[in-house]
């Protein structure tokens, strides 16, 4: 008996990974605590999720912005779709924002001098 070990198959054949909708919001709330910073209370939908693409809805408070909301939310898109299509090999082709409300930014603790 030959116990040679063979090559791996051809992933496309070795059958498929099934990622509950549940799991990947997780991943999502998870990309948006340690991706976006000004960023709070996401609330996350799963469009769509497939072997191919995943497709988002994600209502959010937003850190009210010293720079114009447009880039604010570009730059927290793309982080976004990045880290969770990292993690779920998967990439993000949609990703929709919700503004739900705009929060005072927190201030960085004063210093206390002894």
């Amino acid at each position: 008996m030959d116990d040679t070990p063979t090559a791996p198959s051809d992933p496309r054949t070795r059958g498929e990974l099934v990622i509950n909708e549940r799991a990947a919001a997780k991943v999502v709330e998870g990309a948006f605590k340690h991706s976006a910073p000004n960023v709070s209370d996401p609330s996350v939908r799963i469009t769509s999720i497939s072997d191919e693409a995943v497709e988002l809805h994600v209502s959010i408070a937003v850190d009210y912005p010293t720079a114009p909301l447009t880039r604010v939310l570009a730059g927290v898109r793309r982080t976004v779709a990045l880290e969770v299509a990292r993690q779920l090999s998967r990439p993000v082709t949609r990703l929709d924002l919700t503004v739900s409300e705009f929060t005072a930014p927190t201030p960085p603790p004063r210093r206390r001098v002894v």
